[in-house]
């Protein structure tokens, strides 16, 4: 994915959400999110999809609720 100029936080969420993705398209039952961006786990933890700024905070909330 080519995400041009950004902040760190915004490629790990992205990378992030991509792999949740990539889960969901092959239908594993159970998955492990591991980064080691304390960063983007506070922004996934604090802001609840409906609170959030973030649309790809958002997005990543929306895809968690599919997950399950």
């Amino acid at each position: 994915r080519y995400l041009g100029n950004c902040i760190v936080l915004e490629v790990e969420l992205w990378g992030i959400l991509d792999g949740l993705n990539l889960t969901l398209d092959r239908c594993f039952k159970r998955i492990l999110i591991q980064t080691d961006s304390i960063e983007a786990i506070n922004a996934i933890m604090e802001d609840s999809s409906e609170n959030s700024n973030s649309t790809i905070v958002k997005r990543i909330h929306h895809t968690l609720k599919r997950v399950k």
